[in-house]
């Protein structure tokens, strides 16, 4: 076949290659998508969202058709073989982003809509086929591929891309071609998930589930562990512990998950609706670099955790609006490709801290042997080991204006409802995605000079007021969420990234020519140096 010419090249079409294929594509660049499988998979593979996440898919689709069925995960809770309480994460709360912290919700949906967004900003999507090899030089990647199961010549062709991005699972093609190496855990384990819709109202599970909103696992020793976790509004997901070195054949008939629900929790045939059972083998693993040369890592191509934080699929959305918004800027000759380096500076640290913490907590709720798994209890129970901490949300390296002296600088800028220009509804919607200068109560977009009006424009930045009352240039805050930010941070505005971490604060309109300097700077600073002949262009 003809060699057909992109700029982007996405080998998988999981959530992570499904983001950056509409993100990309909606910034308006050829964008082709290579996935080995004929479909979209069609059921759930996670479960839980965080409220970060939720805003990733707001940008990448139609969020409302995403979530249309789901709702808050209240808390998730861990219990010891004597049903005693050894540990809750409360997730009860709203996010900065506008979504509740932790949300319940069916995977297929989120899927469908960013699948529907990618097609429609015009991402081609080769279905049924997969990478073969790749090869690179200083400008460009030729991507060899071929229908799957297929050894007929006649059925692959040659792509060229100017980047290649390997969202393609844990057994990636291209970060093995490319060499990169993993480190891993020891720890290693696995459930069988016995996935299923309810027919009825379910009775309380050990009397502390009262409406399906909470996760929950039963931390028995000897191979006893169990969870019970919420899809969404109408399914549940019953997981139970299973030797990550068997196949486990005789528990993955449906005959068999309806024999463990009704022993373990009382459901027979009248309660629910077996539709899926699936062994899920879990293992951290780390690439030790995520780029080389124009080839990128994003998703479990880059990093495998385990399901504890439930923080899989958010790792790899959050990769994906990372890199994607990167992209952009250097496909387009605002910055030179060494910006891509934050991509990894960035993000591997975000990613490290939660394998490291899912880890601590799936080493507690998978322990096999009854004395560690007594120590365990007795440890947490008398506060003599303290939980970890929820890993959190902040970039502390990157492309950030942070002297030190300004918390708020690597955190989550707020997403709160808007009315603006006749319009109503979320910020990002009825406002704009991207880059975001917000400034409580002035437009400050009036006293920019020409230059950085320009700059401004040319990296898509939003720049709006906020405040009670709508006027020229500013937008009401409904909700007060930019009212109550500001006010908590003590400053009178931001300069927030297309991925939604705060650039930069702003204390003072005088402030914002020095901030919109900085960024220039930060952005095309290696563009200069490039120019100038010391730094290789792409």
């Amino acid at each position: 076949m003809l060699m057909e010419q992109f700029d982007v090249v996405i080998s998988g079409y999981g959530p992570t290659g499904q983001a950056s294929a509409s993100l990309l594509s909606r910034m308006g660049h050829r964008v082709c998508v290579i996935e080995r499988w004929p479909s979209l998979y069609g059921l759930p593979r996670l479960c839980t969202i965080d409220g970060e996440t939720a805003r990733i898919v707001q940008a990448a689709g139609d969020v409302d058709e995403a979530l249309r069925d789901s709702h808050q995960l209240k808390r998730t809770l861990l219990l010891n073989e004597d049903h005693e309480l050894i540990l809750k994460m409360d997730h009860d709360r709203y996010s900065v982003s506008g979504y509740p912290s932790h949300i319940s919700m069916y995977q297929p949906h989120i899927e469908d809509a960013m699948d529907a967004a990618a097609r429609e900003h015009g991402a081609t999507v080769y279905q049924g086929w997969e990478v073969q090899s790749w090869t690179q030089d200083d400008d460009i990647v030729t991507i060899q591929v071929h229908k799957t199961e297929s050894d007929d010549p006649a059925e692959s062709m040659t792509i060229q891309a100017r980047y290649l991005i390997g969202a393609d699972g844990a057994r990636s093609i291209v970060r093995e071609s490319a060499g990169i190496e993993r480190d891993g855990s020891e720890f290693r384990s696995a459930w069988i998930c016995v996935d299923a819709i309810r027919k009825r109202v379910l009775p309380k599970f050990w009397g502390l589930s009262e409406d399906m909103r909470e996760s929950v696992i039963m931390a028995a020793p000897e191979g006893r562990a169990f969870a019970v976790i919420p899809i969404g509004d109408r399914r549940l997901r019953f997981e139970f512990y299973a030797d990550p070195e068997s196949t486990h054949d005789e528990r993955m008939s449906f005959d068999a998950g309806y024999e463990v629900l009704e022993r373990v929790h009382g459901l027979t045939r009248d309660d629910v609706e077996i539709y899926r059972t699936v062994m899920f083998p879990f293992q951290s693993r780390l690439a030790r670099s995520w780029q080389s040369g124009r080839v990128l890592l994003a998703g479990d191509a880059a990093h495998t955790m385990t399901p504890f934080l439930a923080q899989g699929a958010c790792s790899g959305l959050r990769d994906a609006i990372n890199l994607s918004w990167k992209l952009d800027l250097v496909l387009r000759g605002v910055s030179d490709p060494a910006l891509l380096k934050t991509y990894f500076t960035e993000r591997f640290p975000q990613v490290e801290e939660v394998v490291t913490v899912s880890e601590q907590i799936g080493r507690w709720a998978m322990e096999l042997d009854s004395e560690k798994a007594r120590q365990r209890d007795r440890d947490l129970l008398e506060g003599s080991v303290l939980p970890p901490p929820p890993p959190a949300a902040d970039i502390d390296e990157g492309v950030l204006l942070n002297e030190g002296t300004e918390p708020v600088v690597g955190q989550l800028a707020p997403q709160g409802r808007v009315s603006f220009e006749g319009r109503e509804g979320r910020f990002d919607d009825v406002v704009g995605w991207g880059f975001q200068l917000i400034m409580r109560d002035v437009d400050v977009a009036v006293s920019l000079s020409d230059d950085d009006r320009a700059f401004l424009e040319t990296i898509r930045c939003t720049i709006v007021g906020v405040g009670e009352v709508a006027g020229p240039g500013i937008a009401r805050d409904l909700d007060g969420a930019y009212a109550a930010f500001l006010s908590e941070h003590r400053i009178a505005g931001f300069l927030a990234r297309p991925d939604f971490y705060v650039f930069a604060a702003v204390h003072d309109a005088t402030d914002v020519q020095a901030v919109v300097s900085q960024l220039r700077i930060q952005l095309s600073a290696s563009r200069d140096q490039a120019s100038a002949g010391t730094v290789p262009v792409g």
